[in-house]
């Protein structure tokens, strides 16, 4: 049997379809890959000055430019590994025809090697949304592993943009003022970043209570047809839904979950959450160079390897990664805690 190369494994990579990932590409679309072991951090310092008015005939000041600080932080390796199973080669595959036009174990190993490739980049992507989502709900990333001591990484959010209400308010109460609530904090965004943040994520849960509270149904009776809109109907557990729109905004319903160290389905977003975010957020998927001779120490999304060992004869699929996901207007972004 042959040996993949790298180009080989990236080659059969780049042809598999990247899962699902709406949150991540609407909000932190933008790739950038680093030469570098680390990732610099840069936070311009912008300030909301007039231009003065000056007579016609008065010498123009040169202002004062805004600065900026730099930090770095080194992302963590993610390091997905399977072993090629050799028992497998020689059984049939699920799908796999009977008789004549079955497959060699050549062609099974292909096949097995290919659904490793596609788990791990999946892996890999969706601990890219994770940290995506802790970016929106909580302007930060803890980034922790079982050989990674814990670090935060602290994009300096707002700490008004991350609202709980009292008891009295919580949008499972009757007299909840929900259409108030996502005004002022939309207005809070806007003060914060100077963006327009349109776009409203809640938990099934969340939208379960909206659906039951009076005075927001009425006030969606009373405007539909003109600039509001809403699906009233059962909604769809898988993943994100596009329920309708209130105004200027966008409401998603969002349940997508991920498995935890100990197995356990977690959802990406809160059960009691509401999350408003505003394409302004400017985010970035941002890559610290590969620490692997075989890749060069070059900067690169994934880098996947064979690695093979004897006695007894292992063939094991690598893929690595050090991403960061960051966030290029941090309060661009709100959470607020509504049951």
């Amino acid at each position: 049997m042959d040996t993949y190369s790298t180009t080989d494994l990236l080659g059969v990579l780049t042809r598999f379809s990247a899962p699902d990932m709406f949150v991540l590409d609407r909000y932190f679309g933008a790739l950038m890959l680093s030469d570098k072991s680390a990732i610099a951090l840069d936070e311009v310092i912008k300030g909301k000055k007039l231009a003065p008015f000056v007579m016609d005939t008065a010498k123009a000041k040169a202002g004062i430019r805004e600065g900026f600080t730099t930090t770095s932080f080194k992302p963590a390796t993610l390091k997905p590994m399977d072993v090629v199973d050799p028992e497998r080669l020689l059984t049939r595959m699920p799908g796999e025809a009977l008789g004549a036009g079955s497959m060699s174990p050549d062609q099974r190993r292909d096949a097995q090697v290919a659904s490793i490739l596609m788990d791990h980049r999946n892996e890999i992507m969706r601990r890219k949304l994770w940290m995506g989502w802790q970016i929106l709900r909580t302007g930060q990333v803890v980034v922790e592993g079982p050989e990674y001591p814990s670090r935060t990484v602290d994009f300096n959010r707002d700490p008004l943009l991350t609202k709980a209400l009292i008891p009295a308010n919580l949008w499972s109460e009757a007299g909840a003022d929900i259409i108030g609530d996502l005004e002022a904090w939309v207005a809070d965004i806007q003060n914060k970043s100077g963006v327009v943040a349109l776009d409203v994520f809640v938990s099934p849960t969340v939208w379960s209570a909206m659906r039951k509270n009076e005075a927001f149904m009425k006030l969606l009776d009373n405007r539909r047809g003109t600039s509001s809109s809403i699906e009233i109907g059962p909604i769809s557990v898988n993943s994100v839904r596009f329920a309708g729109t209130l105004g200027d905004l966008n409401i998603f319903v969002y349940a997508e979950t991920y498995e935890d160290d100990d197995g356990n389905e977690v959802p990406y977003l809160g059960a009691d959450e509401v999350v408003i975010v505003g394409a302004g957020i400017q985010g970035v998927q941002a890559h610290g160079a590969i620490l692997d001779k075989g890749a060069g120490y070059m900067p690169m999304e994934y880098f996947p390897k064979i690695i093979e060992e004897d006695n007894p004869s292992i063939e094991s699929v690598l893929t690595q990664s050090r991403p960061l996901i960051v966030p290029g207007n941090v309060n661009a972004s709100l959470r607020a805690t509504v049951l």
